[in-house]
């Protein structure tokens, strides 16, 4: 019971330790790409780590497998060089023995794995749709950052600053091309502030409302 312990100590901490720099690596790949979300307006800053924290267990679970093979390797190959198998041979360890241990090893992993698999990452995943659904339902103001142009398409979106406590959005600058009686025509509004407004009847659809603004229209 000492040697399972032993043994199960060395490749779980091992597997611990090489599951940690997977998902580390998993995750700051995950985290450059959302960075360019963000920047192109497409996202904001909080809801990056509450994806990112949706996503942790499927990423445990895709990188748990490698890293206990892994650390079998390195717990076994470390016995090995260190001589010790030798010295668990002589003591009279049949290799079925050890072979059995590592199996209890591998069970206690599986029940790790198993109930990340079946449990714990399908209920991630299904709070990372919903966040991700009502971050789809954000506008385009909602998405923007103050004192910086915003582009999507043929609209360009600019906000001097915002006053949450009011919820209004000052100095806004809306540049946009529409469909105009068979024409593109350029749009471009400029408003003092602009205040968001949700319809209960319309199923909280967000209107915004330009105020003491004024706008601009030419045939392309």
């Amino acid at each position: 019971m000492r040697l399972f312990r032993y043994l199960a100590k060395e490749v779980l901490v091992s597997t611990a330790g090489v599951t940690l720099i997977l998902l580390l690596v998993t995750l700051s790949s995950h985290f450059s790409s959302y960075l360019s979300r963000i920047a192109e307006g497409k996202m904001t800053f909080e809801f990056l780590f509450i994806i990112l924290g949706y996503h942790i267990p499927s990423f445990i679970q895709m990188a748990l497998p490698l890293a206990f093979f892994l650390s079998l390797l390195l717990a076994f190959g470390r016995l090995y060089i260190e001589n010790e198998m030798s010295v668990l041979f002589s003591s009279g360890i049949s290799k079925m023995k050890l072979a059995g241990y590592t199996l209890g090893i591998a069970m206690i992993i599986a029940t790790i794995s198993g109930s990340i698999n079946f449990w714990i990452a399908p209920y991630s995943e299904y709070k990372s749709e919903e966040a991700s659904q009502k971050q789809r339902q954000l506008s385009s103001f909602d998405l923007l950052i103050p004192g910086r142009f915003e582009g999507s398409g043929q609209k360009t979106i600019y906000a001097e600053s915002f006053t949450p406590d009011e919820g209004w959005i000052n100095q806004v600058f809306l540049s946009d091309i529409i469909r105009k009686q068979g024409n593109n025509t350029l749009v471009q509004t400029l408003a003092t502030y602009v205040e968001q407004i949700s319809i209960p009847a319309e199923n909280n659809q967000s209107y915004l409302v330009f105020k003491d603004g004024t706008r601009y229209e030419g045939k392309l």
